[in-house]
């Protein structure tokens, strides 16, 4: 089997304005729930700085996001808004978010797995011809360690943070350096065509005043992904996680990890002498409709080697019903990408910078060859043509 690039990760050069310096506590999705019950009253600017200051334990769903965004007014607080819920989207949901009902027995779990295996196979290979945009907003945000902390608590505390762990209390504790900042918005013209991927046209709307030279992002969504992970998840483990909801009944949740002997999960990583194509052990959740076998989430995080343990890299496609060429296909709809990795580049003091995609599938058209029809004005020969 060959390998296929998913994610390709490649260095930053910091744009964006700092912030003061405020504590990241770490909160519920019930607890963030009190905050956005005031989000009508609260002045955009406060909003965003309280948001930008919270670091999720939980997921938040796709419904709530969707309630909570309709009810922020402001840009810069619907912003970090969009981070927090992007950030999360590799955490469990709450449990008052989960379904009731016991796990499906292990003959019941291999079915599902089969049906799966037969979807990704067979169902995602008869796919029309169709191209799509695909709309990618990159943010930024920072947090800092203090100062007076050891450099040696700093490294502890900094993969703590990037494996989303508690972090330690009181003044010793992280603190957030600059909120985040929408750093540019890109649409691309996606092209399935054969089975096979091709992006085509771009179109690039910068905020900021430097060009980016970061890219952050996913490809092979619309198929290749699944067969890697499930190729690979073959050779590691696999085991049941729990229901969730899904758009027509109850989703069954596996969790995976592959080993890197395994992995075809490549990685595209920055190095001072270049950029280095990585293979890494990873893990992840697959949630599938136990009926059908149909994929409709899919998450790929990254276990770092020692030389980058301090660093992580995520990414996330969640799938839905689409209509092309007047017919319902499940087809991706929404994309997470995120990077955490310790930065030094642009600040005196050590901080990790957190960059986030938020990719959305809009515009599904059947991909057809354009045909001309020209009127019979008798046989053809080479003066007609003029």
């Amino acid at each position: 089997m060959s390998k296929f690039p998913i994610l390709c990760l490649l260095a930053a050069i910091m744009v964006t304005e700092a912030w003061a310096a405020q504590p990241i506590t770490r909160v519920t999705v019930a607890q963030l729930a009190q905050l956005m019950s005031q989000a009508r009253s609260t002045r955009d600017g406060k909003l965003a700085r309280e948001l930008s200051a919270l670091d999720m334990t939980q997921r938040i769903s796709t419904s709530r996001l969707a309630r909570w965004q309709a009810e922020v007014r402001g840009k810069r607080a619907h912003q970090a808004l969009t981070v927090l819920a992007d950030a999360s989207a590799f955490l469990d949901l709450p449990p008052a978010d989960l379904p009731a009902g016991p796990p499906p027995s292990m003959a019941a779990q291999r079915q599902i797995f089969v049906r799966t295996v037969s979807y990704v196979h067979k169902t995602l290979s008869k796919l029309p011809n169709f191209y799509a945009v695909r709309t990618t907003t990159h943010f930024e945000e920072a947090t800092t360690i203090p100062e007076r902390m050891p450099m040696p608590c700093r490294t502890v505390v900094l993969y703590t943070r990037c494996r989303y762990h508690a972090w330690s209390a009181g003044s010793m504790g992280p603190s957030l350096l600059f909120a985040p900042f929408d750093l540019g918005r890109s649409r691309l013209i996606v092209t399935y065509n054969d089975g096979k991927e091709f992006t085509g046209k771009r179109w690039r709307r910068t905020t900021s005043r430097r060009e980016r030279s970061l890219t952050l992002s996913i490809s092979g969504e619309f198929g290749p992904i699944l067969d890697v992970i499930l190729h690979d998840a073959a050779h590691g483990t696999v085991v049941w996680a729990h229901w969730e909801r899904g758009p027509s009944g109850k989703l069954a949740v596996f969790r995976y990890r592959v080993p890197a002997a395994y992995s075809h999960y490549f990685v595209y990583w920055p190095f001072p002498w270049g950029v280095r194509a990585l293979t890494p052990a990873y893990h992840g959740e697959i949630d599938i409709d136990p009926g059908t076998g149909t994929i409709y989430r899919v998450t790929v995080v990254a276990d770092p080697e020692p030389a980058n343990r301090n660093a992580e890299t995520a990414i996330m496609v969640k799938y839905g019903s689409v209509t092309i060429g007047g017919r319902a296909y499940v087809c991706p709809v929404r994309g997470v990408a995120l990077s955490r990795k310790p930065d030094a580049s642009r600040l005196m003091q050590p901080h990790i910078l957190t960059e986030v995609n938020n990719i959305q599938y809009t515009r599904y058209h059947l991909f057809r060859a354009a045909v001309k029809i020209l009127p019979d004005n008798g046989p053809y020969s080479p003066s007609s043509r003029h």
